[in-house]
């Protein structure tokens, strides 16, 4: 990839972080499959932006499924259960709460 193209990659990637960020109309991340929206989180981490990335997966776990008894131990589904999980012990989405700390640990991890 030429220089140019590597500058306005970059410049892309930071425009896409900041109008992600904060997005919080509909279920926008929701649509998404978790492979789809790791993909873009890891992309987000890899060019600095952690934070916007845990945001969106968090916000994409709020319409994931888990246990309803909440354990999921021998569970095998959805890979952002532990944020759903999280997010459903809380009083909704808060960019410090339990569903974003937990988001945050998850995109440590991608």
């Amino acid at each position: 990839m030429e220089a140019p193209h590597i500058t306005a990659l970059v410049e892309a990637v930071e425009t896409m972080a900041e109008q992600l960020n904060g997005i919080d109309v509909g279920d926008v991340f929701g649509g998404f499959t978790c492979s789809e929206l790791d993909s873009i989180a890891r992309v987000l981490k890899i060019a600095g932006h952690a934070g916007t990335a845990a945001f969106i997966v968090m916000r994409h776990a709020e319409s994931d499924e888990f246990p309803d008894d909440g354990d999921l131990t021998d569970w095998d589904g959805d890979m952002h259960a532990p944020v759903a999980l999280a997010h459903s012990q809380s009083d909704g989405p808060s960019l410090d709460g339990p569903a974003m700390q937990a988001s945050k640990r998850y995109v440590s991890q991608l």
